[in-house]
């Protein structure tokens, strides 16, 4: 199966303006579990003690953690961490020899993961999104759509989006074709009225919907 991994060179994942789902999560996992060691000490002797380690997973990679004296101290502490991810998440960074996921909280979603919540899979289809909504569910003026197109991308799992929402729903999707597509169309020519030019093919639609109107006699 081929991913989006394998189609996009550096530089498109560069330029690529994503954006998340609207109900995204920032984490999709969080594990408590015991973490055992044996401590050593020529005055007070050696033993086994352990701690409780707390860890934040997005897309089956570890984007913070933090130990504490035990589970319930532990579970007690679950909802402020909330509140300190970045804090923990730069430690983790300082501590760890290992590199660190790029967590979206922090620099945003890569379009080589598929962009369902909670899933792991690479991503293997690329979407532009259409029309931005509201958290409400409203349509944007158009002077509020960003002139940037943003995308989403997603597994084979997870390509069918649906007709339920208006955000991510597939018809709020075109598909972007890759390679050789993926480059930013140029900005918008529409300044008074619809350009029929306009790199935009929304807006060439309207262009030519209006042009049929005008010759019906309807404006």
């Amino acid at each position: 199966m081929t991913t989006l991994q394998d189609k996009l060179t550096a530089q498109d994942l560069k330029q690529l303006s994503v954006d998340p789902v609207p109900d995204d999560e920032p984490f999709d996992e969080i594990t408590i579990k015991i973490a055992p060691r044996f401590k050593t000490s020529g005055l007070s002797g050696d033993e086994w003690r352990h701690s409780a380690r707390v860890r934040f997973w997005r897309k089956g990679m570890l984007a913070a953690e933090d130990e504490y004296t035990s589970m319930k101290v532990a579970a007690d502490m679950l909802p402020g961490l909330m509140h300190t991810i970045p804090e923990m998440h730069n430690r983790l960074d300082r501590d760890r020899s290992e590199p660190t996921y790029d967590h979206p909280m922090f620099s945003g979603q890569p379009a080589t993961l598929c962009f369902q919540p909670g899933c792991k899979n690479a991503s293997t289809v690329l979407y532009r999104i259409k029309r931005r909504y509201s958290p409400r569910g409203h349509l944007l003026a158009e002077r509020y759509q960003n002139p940037r197109p943003e995308h989403r991308a997603f597994c084979d799992d997870h390509k069918d989006r649906g007709n339920c929402g208006l955000d991510d729903a597939m018809d709020n999707y075109e598909t972007v074709e890759v390679p050789g597509s993926v480059t930013e169309p140029k900005a918008c020519t529409c300044i008074e009225g619809w350009d029929p030019d306009c790199p935009n093919p929304e807006h060439r639609k309207a262009a030519t919907d209006h042009d049929a109107k005008r010759r019906r006699g309807g404006v």
